[in-house]
């Protein structure tokens, strides 16, 4: 992993940001860069991921079986200007394991950073006055979403600086990632289906349509029965990963506000280099920390 072989590097591709786009930025975010402690705008929210794959490469190929275990704590917020929902990261804590049980640790934040990963001999602690341009990116939008009157994505825009392979890797593992338990919701519908881009670490990207259906609802608050396939657009076309859990919905506050889904499938790569089976399962937390904005969209 990029990550994982370099995360220093990770970090300082995030703030390869060219100098006009900062001031966009800002505008965006408004009180957003406000000291540590201080409010912030915005609806926050808390992604928990626990993701085990294993991989299996063919038979007379130099590479070695490997299995890793991963845990990911993802505090995120959404700004809501019109129809553009915007996503910004506030912490990022990774613990992985791999199959010798070497540990890896990754904690991002606003003003601080460590990390200890054995695997690359690395092993520091850096804060704000150390490095402010590193802590840049943390609770900067980058990601913007247009959405529809019923809250369906119709369109994405990654702040990300195109030839920095590194800005790509955060954004693809810890903001797109959180647009999964943020899909349409019908308030005239009890059955839907909704579009998603997601991404699996370790794997690879996702496309597909999940279901969603009511199943309950009190006090305002109405439980959706989620299912689907996603599949890996980049392998034997055979590919793909089940979903399947629960999510709740606030219709007096009109935002998803907690929610559980297990991902559980395999992709077959067979591209030079990479060939090889990957087994993943993923089970995914989300929950609603503190808000919301005001997040209803306008009528049509």
């Amino acid at each position: 992993m990029l990550l994982a072989a370099c995360p220093l590097l990770y970090l300082k591709g995030l703030v390869m940001v060219r100098t006009c786009r900062r001031a966009l930025l800002l505008t965006l975010i408004c009180a957003a860069t406000t000291a540590a402690g201080e409010a912030r705008p915005g609806t926050l929210y808390r992604l928990t991921i626990e993701q085990t794959t294993a991989f299996t490469p063919p038979p007379g190929a130099p590479e070695k079986p490997n299995k890793t275990e991963e845990r990911w704590v993802v505090d995120y917020r959404h700004l809501r200007r019109g129809d553009v929902v915007s996503s910004a990261i506030d912490r990022v804590d990774l613990h992985s394991k791999d199959e010798r049980d070497r540990v890896e640790l990754v904690k991002i934040d606003r003003d601080s950073y460590h990390l200890d990963s054995p695997r690359s001999k690395q092993k520091l602690t850096l804060t704000r006055k150390d490095d402010p341009a590193l802590f840049e990116p943390m609770g900067q939008p980058l990601l913007h979403v247009k959405l529809d009157a019923e809250g369906a994505e119709l369109s994405r825009e990654s702040k990300e600086e195109t030839n920095s392979k590194v800005s790509t890797v955060f954004i693809k593992t810890n903001i797109a990632r959180t647009r999964l338990f943020h899909p349409a919701f019908s308030e005239k519908r009890n059955e839907w289906d909704s579009s998603h881009s997601h991404y699996v670490r370790g794997i690879g990207p996702t496309k597909g349509q999940l279901h969603y259906k009511k199943i309950g609802e009190k006090d305002g608050i109405v439980t959706v029965a989620v299912s689907g396939r996603l599949i890996f657009p980049r392998t034997d076309g055979n590919s793909a990963i089940n979903a399947a859990g629960v999510q709740s919905y606030d219709t007096r506050q009109h935002v998803w506000i907690d929610g559980k889904l297990t991902l559980d499938g395999e992709s077959k790569s067979t591209r030079p280099g990479v060939e090889g089976v990957y087994v993943g399962k993923v089970t995914q937390v989300f929950t609603l920390v503190s808000g919301p904005e005001a997040m209803k969209p306008a009528a049509p």
